[in-house]
């Protein structure tokens, strides 16, 4: 009696065990190339994510922690050059998120709390220059204030 207890004891915690281990799954294209790179703990996503594009190069890369996006996130054009990089909680933007143009040049740049634009935005010209700052309060716009390349203030369209 006393061993058939113990054994489902065992079996029991075993299964907890294995059910809270991070598990790897790797997908491929047709082609045979990588596309998708995902741990799951259970049925969550967790840890290490990365997806690719069907050429090789990275896609996204970012981790999960009970099913949502955490921490950094990157995302990448297919020609390899950074797209956007900022911070997650929960699977919402929180902190300071940049994007850029194909060329490496900043795009945008601004803040979010719980994924509500929050603080001062930015905007650039494709050459770096800074079109636009925008300012919103919880998600709420605020001002705009438009420039002309040479970084004259100029009436926004």
């Amino acid at each position: 009696m006393k061993l058939k207890l113990y054994l489902i004891f065992f079996i029991f915690f075993q299964s907890i065990i294995c059910y809270t281990q991070e598990k790897r799954h790797t997908y491929y294209y047709e082609n045979g190339n990588l596309k998708s790179e995902i741990g799951f703990i259970g049925i969550n996503l967790a840890g290490d994510c990365k997806h690719y594009y069907e050429n090789g190069q990275l896609k996204t890369r970012g981790n999960y922690l009970n099913g949502k996006r955490n921490g950094t996130w990157s995302i990448y054009y297919e020609n390899g050059q950074l797209k956007a990089q900022g911070d997650m909680f929960e699977g919402q933007k929180n902190g300071v998120w940049e994007w850029y143009y194909e060329n490496g040049e900043m795009r945008f740049k601004g803040a979010f709390i719980n994924g509500i634009k929050d603080g001062e935005w930015e905007e650039y010209f494709i050459e770096g220059e800074l079109s636009k700052k925008t300012r919103y309060n919880k998600g709420t716009l605020i001002n705009i204030i438009c420039f002309d390349k040479s970084g004259n203030e100029i009436q926004c369209e």
